[in-house]
């Protein structure tokens, strides 16, 4: 299975593919749902055709980590687990059902999601996570509304569901970021994930790199904001999961915007290794768009009559 850059191999093995539906197999004509889910899973491996061995093959990567799971999981080898993981409580054929239902409207949709992790991928296994954030936060920017929506329109009560779209602008500037993180809180507000937290280690063989890349990451919160547990000596900061989406915009904005005055932005001369301080980042910023991707398919499947 191939898009223009990229191409796509199996990973489960043979003795166990009996066991994977043919929706969910790769040919010619994988829907671009299942490429998105399998590649968040960890179930398939990509190439660049840009990128080969000295016999001119095509190197492929894969980091065995289900990124819909959180906090995520890693695994030895690929099987059906992970793709059942990711669809409980249901099985795999209720998502068959859901996805033959609306793909055909949303193939746009999941061909851009695709593509977006697709490049995260190939960069941070080629350890140029800086360039692989780009495209991690273009995705975030992507499902912002697009995860909203989605939950919105598959569900049985349209006034409620308006309402509850409606209370999430706060104001006339209330941005599409903050429009997510607002939506993200009330979706989870049941579960105790958002209280939970999660940990940014920057250990490193240089104390220098490693003491330079938590401050920095330290300062795009308020300390108030970083939770007690958080422990210097080991250069980690702990955060609570409500917070991962504004510290994922802080990220960006103080990195990749460097205009002169205002508020104080890290600079590339700031850090004294860029692709380290990404590296330390990257995954928890994945595996919690993985996460609301996961409960927004879930819910979608719940409302929806197929």
């Amino acid at each position: 299975m191939s898009t223009y850059l990229f191409r796509y191999r199996e990973e489960i093995p043979l003795h166990w593919q009996s066991a994977l539906p043919n929706y969910y197999s790769l040919t010619t004509n994988t829907k671009k749902d299942i490429l998105f889910i399998r590649l968040l899973t960890g179930t398939i491996s990509l190439g660049h055709i840009k990128y080969k061995d000295n016999d001119g093959n095509i190197i492929y990567y894969n980091n065995k980590t289900n990124y819909s799971l959180f906090p995520k999981v890693n695994f030895n080898t690929a099987s059906t687990k992970q793709l059942r993981d990711f669809i409980d409580p249901f099985d795999l054929s209720k998502f068959q059902s859901y996805s033959t239902k609306f793909y055909g409207s949303n193939i746009a949709f999941y061909n851009n999601l695709l593509s977006e992790l697709s490049f995260f991928i190939f960069y941070k296994n080629i350890n140029l996570d800086q360039s692989a954030f780009v495209y991690l936060y273009r995705m975030l920017e992507y499902v912002s509304y697009s995860f909203p929506l989605i939950h919105a329109m598959h569900q049985r009560n349209y006034i409620g569901s308006f309402n509850s779209l409606k209370s999430f602008f706060i104001g006339e500037k209330t941005s599409e970021i903050k429009f997510f993180e607002l939506f993200i809180n009330n979706l989870l507000s049941a579960e105790p994930i958002l209280q939970a937290t999660s940990d940014f280690s920057f250990d490193h063989a240089d104390t220098t790199i490693a003491r330079n890349c938590h401050n920095a990451f330290k300062n795009l919160l308020k300390h108030t904001e970083w939770h007690p547990t958080s422990d210097p000596s080991t250069y980690t900061l702990t955060v609570e999961n409500n917070l991962l989406i504004r510290l994922f915009k802080a990220t960006r904005n103080r990195y990749f915007h460097f205009a002169v005055g205002g508020q104080r932005n890290i600079g590339s001369a700031d850090l004294k290794d860029p692709d380290f301080f990404f590296q330390c980042i990257n995954d928890t910023f994945l595996n919690w768009i993985g996460r609301i991707f996961k409960e927004i398919t879930k819910e979608s499947i719940d409302n929806t009559i197929i």
